[in-house]
C-alpha cells in the first residue's frame, strides 16, 4: 500500500488549488467580469458537465497509461491552464479554460482516491478515507478566504497562486509508485459475504445523499455572492462567511474518523437525507425572511450552513468509504463517486437556472426556485431512504446469524 503522508499532502494542496478556482471563480466572475447570478449558474453548469466527463474516463486512462503518469500529466495541464487564465480576462477564453480545467480535475481525484484506499483492510480504509477527507476539507476555508483576498488585491493573482500550488503537488507525485497495489479479491482482509450483502444498499443511500449535497451546494455556491451582498457584505467578508459550511464539514469528518459507531448503520444516512434539504432552504431563503425578522437573516443563513455541512460531510464520507470497500479501491469506483460529485456540480446550477426561468410566469424568484428545486429534493430523499428501508426489512427478517451482513459495532471491531 502507498504511505498516507504524501497522499494527504496532495489532498490538502490540490484541494486548496481547486477551491481557489472552483469556488473563487464565481466571486471573480461577479466582481471582475460582472457576471449576474444566472451567468454564474451557467458557468457552474458547464464546469459540472466537464467534471463528469473527466471522472468517467479516468479509469480507462489510468488502466491504459498508469495512474502516476496520468496524475503527472493532469498537474502539468493544470499549471498551464491556471497560467493562461491569468492572462486572458475576456469572457470566451475564461469560459473555455475553466471548462477544460474542470475536465482534468475530474480525471485527477478518482486516481488519488484509489491510491489512498488500495491495499488496505476495511478498517484501514475507513481511517484512510477519513484522513483524506479531513485533509481536503481543511483546505477549503483558507482557500475561500484566500480567494477573496486575492480577488480584492489583484484578480489575476487568483490563477497565479493556483499554478504555483500545483507545482508543489507535481514534485510530491514524482515520489509515488507507478500504480497502487490492491488487495487480492480473495484476500481474507476483504469483507465477508455477509458484509458484502449489506454494502450495496448502504452505498446506494450514501451516493443519493452525496449527489443531493453537491447538487444543492453547487446551486447555492454561485448564488452566495448575491445572498451575502444583499445583507451588505463585500467580497472578502462573503467568501469567509460562505466557508462556514466547509468548516463544519471538516469537523464532521474529524468526528467520523474517530468512531466506528456509524459503520454499517443506516441512522446516519437517514439523518443526512433529511437534514440536507432543511439546511439548504435555510441558506437559500434566510436572507429573504420578512422584514420583522431582519435581525435574524445572517443567523438563519449561518445555521443553515451548519446543518447542511454536517449532513453533507456524513454523506460524502460514508459514500466514499462504502464505495472503496465494496469495489476494492478501484479507480473505476472512485470515478463513479466523482462523477456523482460532478453531476451535482451540473444539476444544481441547471435547477437554479430553471428557477430563474420560472420566476416570471410564477410571479417571483422564490416561488420559481421552490418549484424547480423541491421535486429533485424529494427524488434524492426517496433515493436515499428507500435502500435504508430495504435494509431494515432485511434485518428484521434475518435469523440470529444475521445473513444480511455487517451491522453495528461488531463489524467495526472485525474490520480493524
Amino acid at each position: 500500500m502507498t504511505p498516507l503522508a504524501p497522499l494527504l499532502a496532495i489532498a490538502f494542496i490540490e484541494s486548496f488549488a481547486t477551491i481557489l478556482l472552483e469556488r473563487g471563480v464565481y466571486f471573480y466572475a461577479q466582481d471582475h467580469l460582472q457576471f449576474s447570478p444566472t451567468a454564474n449558474l451557467g458557468l457552474a453548469l458547464g464546469i459540472g458537465v466537464c467534471y463528469v466527463i473527466g471522472a468517467l474516463i479516468s479509469h480507462k486512462l489510468a488502466h491504459r497509461l498508469g495512474e502516476k503518469r496520468v496524475l503527472l500529466t493532469v498537474l502539468i495541464i493544470h499549471c498551464a491552464l491556471h497560467a493562461a487564465l491569468a492572462f486572458f480576462a475576456a469572457v470566451p477564453p475564461f469560459l473555455l479554460l475553466n471548462f477544460t480545467l474542470a475536465l482534468v480535475t475530474g480525471l485527477k481525484w478518482p486516481i488519488v482516491e484509489s491510491y489512498v484506499s488500495a491495499g488496505r483492510t476495511a478498517g484501514q480504509t475507513a481511517r484512510a478515507v477519513g484522513l483524506f477527507s479531513i485533509s481536503w476539507a481543511l483546505s477549503v476555508p483558507p482557500g475561500m478566504a484566500a480567494a477573496g483576498q486575492l480577488i480584492h488585491w489583484k484578480p489575476a493573482s487568483l490563477f497565479v497562486a493556483a499554478a504555483l500550488v500545483n507545482l508543489v503537488t507535481l514534485a510530491i507525485v514524482c515520489l509515488l509508485e507507478s500504480r497502487p497495489t490492491h488487495l487480492a479479491h480473495d484476500s481474507p482482509h476483504r469483507p465477508s459475504a455477509e458484509e458484502m450483502s449489506r454494502l450495496p444498499r448502504l452505498l446506494s443511500s450514501g451516493r443519493w445523499s452525496m449527489f443531493a449535497s453537491y447538487m444543492l451546494l453547487f446551486l447555492i455556491v454561485p448564488l452566495m455572492p448575491e445572498i451575502f451582498r444583499s445583507m451588505g457584505f463585500g467580497v472578502r467578508s462573503s467568501t469567509a462567511l460562505g466557508s462556514l459550511v466547509e468548516v463544519v464539514r471538516a469537523v464532521t469528518f474529524i468526528a467520523m474518523v474517530n468512531t466506528i459507531a456509524w459503520h454499517g448503520r443506516p441512522s446516519g444516512l437517514f439523518f443526512a437525507a433529511v437534514a440536507l434539504p432543511i439546511g439548504f432552504l435555510m441558506i437559500l431563503f434566510g436572507a429573504e425572511l420578512p422584514q420583522q425578522f431582519a435581525g435574524q437573516h445572517l443567523a438563519t443563513v449561518l445555521l443553515g450552513e451548519l446543518v447542511f455541512g454536517v449532513a453533507a460531510g456524513f454523506a460524502y464520507y460514508a459514500a466514499l468509504y462504502y464505495a472503496m470497500v465494496h469495489a476494492n479501491a478501484s479507480v473505476e469506483s472512485g470515478g463513479a463517486h466523482e462523477s456523482l460529485v460532478g453531476l451535482g456540480f451540473a444539476v444544481g446550477p441547471a435547477v437554479g437556472l430553471l428557477g430563474y426561468l420560472l420566476a416570471g410566469p410564477l410571479g417571483g424568484h422564490n416561488t420559481g426556485m421552490v418549484v424547480a428545486v423541491v421535486p429533485i429534493i424529494l427524488i434524492c430523499a426517496a433515493g436515499a431512504l428507500h435502500p435504508l428501508r430495504a435494509l431494515r426489512l432485511c434485518s428484521r427478517g434475518a435469523s440470529s446469524l444475521q445473513p444480511c451482513g455487517l451491522h453495528g459495532a461488531k463489524t467495526g471491531r472485525r474490520s480493524q
